[in-house]
């Protein structure tokens, strides 16, 4: 299966493509519209007016390493439904992730998923141009650029296929830019874009004027959206 984005082009399957180049290895990328400067963010997640969990980003570069790291963790119970005399329980998602990138790319990905009683886990490493390794014991490899589907990219909504972080897959997506709105965060109101993710992801994305993400949400199996708003940063 070939994606081609306007921007990269993303090459998914087994087998690896013999022509892909490799990277190339640099610096980590300088605070810029598509990487921007070092935070930290939670939020706090709200459905049906009820608060619902929390998830963080961590956005850290290491310059003697030459390493951009980004870690997120989140932490929901989702609710099944909005009335009902006996409501079921939440159904729980727990997640963590690293990425680690290297002048603009992809380099690694470690993480550990749990939604309701099922159990993800994803290594990957980006080896002879590929991303490659395993989610759940099984082997995969993705060459080509490569973003996960975790919002922080500025270039998320741009892209035609995402990686997935929670089952190691790519998405097929498509991006729609809505508009420039306030949203209000913890320190005070921002002015965002919003974007609308389509496709095998639905996600709606509000990205601030410095290119953080500091607003997404999602529908939960119930149909309920649940919607993330920093509140916090550092």
């Amino acid at each position: 299966m070939e994606i081609k984005s306007t921007r990269r082009t993303f090459l998914c399957g087994i087998a690896l493509a013999a022509s892909s180049p490799a990277a190339t290895i640099a610096a980590p990328a300088e605070a810029s519209p598509v990487f921007p400067g070092d935070y930290r963010l939670r939020f706090t997640a709200e459905a049906a007016d009820r608060p619902v969990g929390q998830h963080w980003i961590a956005i850290e570069r290491d310059r003697q390493a030459g390493h951009l790291v980004v870690r997120s963790e989140s932490r929901l119970l989702l609710p099944h439904r909005l009335h009902s005399d006996t409501p079921p329980e939440p159904l729980s998602f727990e997640h963590k992730a690293q990425e680690t990138w290297i002048g603009g790319w992809l380099h690694e990905l470690v993480s550990d998923s749990r939604f309701g009683s099922r159990r993800h886990r994803v290594r990957a490493w980006r080896e002879d141009s590929a991303l490659q390794g395993f989610r759940d014991d099984h082997r995969f490899a993705i060459s080509g650029y490569l973003i996960t589907a975790s919002g922080w990219h500025r270039d998320t909504p741009r892209a035609e296929g995402l990686l997935d972080a929670v089952d190691g897959r790519l998405k097929r997506i498509r991006g729609l830019r809505r508009r420039t709105e306030p949203v209000l965060t913890g320190w005070g109101t921002e002015a965002a874009t919003r974007w609308r993710l389509v496709g095998e992801i639905d996600r709606a994305l509000w990205y601030d004027g410095a290119g953080r993400l500091i607003r997404f949400s999602f529908p939960a199996p119930s149909g309920l959206t649940v919607t993330l708003t920093a509140t916090e940063r550092g």
